[in-house]
Formats: C-alpha cells, structure tokens, sequence
C-alpha cells in the first residue's frame, strides 16, 4: 500500500506541477504573440519567477504529504526498530532534548547564551539496551546557531545523537575526537584541561583521538576490543563520530548530511537495499 501511495504522490506531483509549467508557457506565448510594446523583458522573468516558482513549491509540497510521511514511520521504522530490540520504543515526532546534547559536552557554541540558536529534531528510540540495565536513547538531531554577524544560520551538529545511561559515574572527562580536531569546541567543567590519552592501536589513532582530565580511568575504559570495534565502525563509515563519557552517561555524536529515516520518494519501497539502509542506521546506533 505504501509503494502504491508513494507512486501516487509522484503522479500528483508531476502533474500539478506540470500543468503550471503549461500555464506558463501559454502566457509567454500570449506575451509574444499579442503583447506588442507591453510584452517587455521585465513582464518575462516575472512570469517566469511566480508561475516556475509556484511549480517547485507545488512539487515539493506534494511530496511532503504528512500522511504518508507518518505512516511510513510506524509501519517500516518502527518495525525495524522493534527487530533490531524489540526492548526499544519508537516515537517518530520527538527527539533528544537539548539540554542533554550540551550534557555531552561536546559542543561548547551550544552552552553559549549569547549565540542564537535553532534545535530540532525527530525519530527517537528509548527503551533498556536488551540483556543490560543500560537504559539508552537517541533520535536524528539538528542544532544551529546564527553567524556572529547575525547573518545566516549554520550547522552546529546534524546527524544521529545517542545517549546511554550507565550504571556508574565517571571519576573524569573523557572525549574520543575525529583526528586533528582540538578540544577547543569542548565544554570543559571545573576548568579542567583534557590531555592526549594514548592507545597503542595504530589503526585506531589513524581515525580518532582520546581526551580524558583523567587518564588513567581513561585507559581502563578502551579495552583492545573497543578500540577495534570503533575502528572497524570508521572503516566502513565516513561520516565524522564522537564520542563522550561524563557523569553517568555515554554520549555518541554520529554526523550525516542525509535525512536517515525518511521515505525515498524517489525510490521503490520495495527495492530491499533502501529497508537495508534503515536497519543500517538503526543497528549501528544500538550495536556502538
């Protein structure tokens, strides 16, 4: 039923944005044809902006149908979610709260009072991280601030956001950074200077660096094991992760360009590599 709708909004697009470009068109050719002096340049591009304009947003508007854009969710992400842990709850219309992006402290801009700021989000999955007391949660998130001109509104962190909470409390801060990232973005408490916590894992260092204000439980924390885990994670993933470990909770910070969970209007629901991409998406936050 999906796939017919999803067929349906395309025609319906097309054909609604078809018949304004036909419209269009009989006016420029009015214009030509019976305008005289009137039919001036300017009359042109005016013609061309409001009704090419209007056919764009009649277009993408179609295919932003909020029915099937919610219906989509609970009768494929939801399901995903539910076989990937069936412990986890799906809510398409909330997301990560951002007080608890700040928590992470791994965007100091974000703390900032005197910087506009713009957050949203969606997606979030909650529940008790099957066979462990960890209870974890994460959605897509979006947070921006505007330029220090007051001009223009940038791209803090987009992507999928994660927390888990753990049954202990960390003696320090520890932060893992993509390679060559400083901690100057960092929101540091208590005035604490992270430092540069070696590996021995070449390959790992090759992607990533540790920071910790205490190094020590900083090096108890990054087993062999979860050194390759993460390393494995970046091999296969471009995309830039970080990671947090402050008071009792873990935060994971994976950015994206693309909207993760969304219909691909322009492709068949019924292709299986698109519901690969989505249960993708939905184990590697779980799995990490």
């Amino acid at each position: 039923e999906l796939e017919r709708r999803r067929k349906g909004l395309l025609a319906k697009a097309f054909t609604f944005s078809g018949l304004l470009l036909l419209t269009l068109g009989v006016i420029l050719y009015a214009l030509s044809r019976f305008g005289g002096e009137a039919a001036t340049v300017g009359w042109y591009i005016l013609a061309v902006l409001v009704l090419g304009s209007a056919a764009v947003l009649i277009f993408i508007e179609t295919l932003r149908n909020r029915s099937f854009y919610n219906d989509f969710k609970l009768r494929v992400i939801e399901r995903i979610v539910k076989f990937v842990d069936d412990n986890m709850t799906y809510i398409a219309h909330k997301s990560i709260l951002p007080n608890q992006v700040v928590e992470s402290r791994l965007f100091k801009v974000l703390a900032d009072k005197s910087i506009k700021k713009k957050f949203k989000g969606d997606d979030y999955v909650v529940g008790m991280l099957r066979g462990t007391n960890t209870k974890v949660e994460f959605s897509e998130v979006v947070a921006q601030e505007r330029g220090s001109d007051g001009k223009g509104i940038f791209d803090t962190f987009k992507g999928l956001f994660f927390v888990a909470q753990v049954p202990h409390h960390f003696a320090g801060q520890t932060f893992v950074l993509p390679k060559g990232e400083s901690t100057d973005k960092l929101l540091l408490a208590g005035g604490a200077v992270p430092t540069e916590v070696p590996t021995g894992h070449p390959e790992f260092d090759n992607f990533f660096t540790i920071y910790s204000t205490h190094s020590t439980e900083a090096r108890s924390l990054f087993s062999p094991e979860l050194l390759q885990s993460l390393t494995d994670f970046r091999r296969t993933h471009s995309d830039k992760a970080r990671f947090s470990f402050v008071g009792n909770k873990i935060h994971a910070a994976f950015s994206h360009t693309k909207d993760l969970f969304e219909p691909k209007v322009f492709q068949s629901l019924l292709d299986f590599s698109i519901i690969q991409e989505y249960y993708d998406d939905i184990y590697q936050a779980l799995s990490m």
